[in-house]
């Protein structure tokens, strides 16, 4: 199997008896070499888009529909699924009466976070898929070409932009009504905020469904790091590869014990830099999942 040494190339840990080593515990010891962002703000409002994704190209009605939030600061947003949190709350008012919990059958959201810093240029993400790891992405800089066409949504006055993003080309409807250059997902850059964006096969919409002030928010800022392990991504791509190849290996290691399976049973791991295995067409296109 080897040791997490040679699976993610750390350089702290030395071969020893004590091959299951947590490597949560190892991550920690380069944690350093991560850079966080300098600053973190408050929560000043709030935005609820609503996703329609048709993600099979072979037929149109199939469709994932998720809500997501995005919690705003001035300069920074952080995104993420409003149904999972939803979810989540469920779950965890479930143990704590009954002792026991588990997620509903046949629905996975989405569980990546995104936290966006627009005046540094800086996007991390977040997700549980390997484990509670926070890690730095490239920045989106979407090429906007803004358009001539207005019209009112949701009650704002828009106008129309076009841009490119990892492999799919989108409309967007921003106004400048609203103090945000922000938007939905990974989608920002425009000299106002995104109330409506659509690629070009009608594939992809984000709407926005709602959007208010904040006064007293229990969010009271957008970074939180509680619980999050920084990884750098080149790490976090081999930690992936790792699981991956070694499944089994990826389970020991994480927590920290042998792990028994019957034969047939060995887990099969999806890439976890890689979209799920029924969607063909991805919010982006299958090598953006695994470059930036």
């Amino acid at each position: 199997m080897g040791n997490l040494q040679q699976k993610i190339g750390c350089p702290f840990l030395s071969p020893s008896p004590m091959k299951k080593t947590i490597f949560y515990t190892v991550l920690l010891l380069f944690s350093y070499l991560f850079s966080y962002a300098q600053t973190s703000e408050s929560v000043i409002a709030k935005a609820n888009y609503k996703l329609t994704h048709h993600y099979d190209t072979a037929d149109f009605n199939r469709i994932n529909t998720e809500n997501f939030i995005v919690y705003l600061g001035n300069s920074s947003a952080h995104y993420k699924s409003y149904d999972r949190q939803l979810q989540d709350s469920a779950m965890l008012s479930s143990f704590q009466k009954e002792g026991a919990m588990a997620p509903p059958a046949g629905r996975r959201y989405d569980d990546e976070e995104i936290y966006n810093y627009y005046n540094e240029k800086r996007m991390f993400t977040s997700t549980t898929t390997l484990g509670k790891f926070i890690v730095e992405r490239s920045f989106p800089q979407i090429d906007w070409k803004i358009l001539p066409e207005k019209k009112q949504l949701n009650g704002y006055n828009c106008q129309k932009a076009a841009g490119s993003f990892h492999g799919r080309n989108y409309v967007a409807w921003f106004t400048a009504e609203l103090p945000f250059n922000a938007g939905p997902w990974k989608l920002n850059g425009l000299p106002g905020f995104i109330i409506h964006a659509t690629d070009e096969t009608a594939r992809i919409l984000f709407e926005l469904s709602g959007f208010h002030t904040v006064q007293n928010s229990v969010e009271k800022t957008i970074w939180d790091r509680k619980e999050r392990l920084p990884i750098t991504w080149d790490d976090y791509k081999k930690l992936a590869k790792f699981a991956q190849e070694d499944p089994i290996g990826f389970i020991e290691q994480r927590f920290g014990g042998k792990v028994t399976v019957s034969p047939g049973a060995v887990p099969k791991h999806i890439s976890p830099l890689l979209p799920r295995s029924y969607i063909n067409f991805p919010l982006e296109a299958i090598n953006y999942y695994s470059e930036y």
